[in-house]
């Protein structure tokens, strides 16, 4: 089973429903807290809440949306079914063991353009000198 696979269908497809005193001190412990259903190990519940906001279910044609965290998901509806994929995309945007390139800091290369001679114009994060 791969990891952060939940271990029953069952337990994904219904909202989990506890008291506030769960959480300590964040909630009152008489709230009463209901916590959306996972669709599956990578994709959480926030997707869950973007596609039901979005109404994905209610699509008349085609729709996409992109839910970009500590993981990417994708969800795309062509308006009958619906589909969801996940990635690890936190260490992308934190710069975490990349071997070319830089994190987004100032001279960070964001757009290259030739013109017709094969020059190219670097357009950079802060307008600042390129960097490595």
């Amino acid at each position: 089973m791969l990891p952060f696979q939940p271990s029953s269908l069952v337990s994904i497809r219904q909202s989990a429903r506890v008291s506030g005193s769960v959480f300590g001190d964040t909630f009152p412990s008489q709230a009463q807290i209901a916590l959306p259903p996972l669709i599956g190990g990578f994709v959480g519940s926030d997707a869950l809440a973007c596609l039901a906001y979005y109404g994905f279910d209610r699509a008349s044609g085609p729709m996409a949306a992109i839910d970009l965290g500590t993981n990417g998901e994708v969800m795309v509806t062509d308006g009958h079914r619906i589909l969801v994929a996940s990635t690890a995309a936190g260490p992308a945007f934190e710069g975490v063991n990349i071997s070319c390139g830089t994190r987004a800091v100032d001279g960070a290369i964001v757009k290259v353009k030739a013109n017709a001679t094969g020059d190219l114009t670097l357009t950079t994060i802060g307008d600042q000198p390129p960097v490595d």
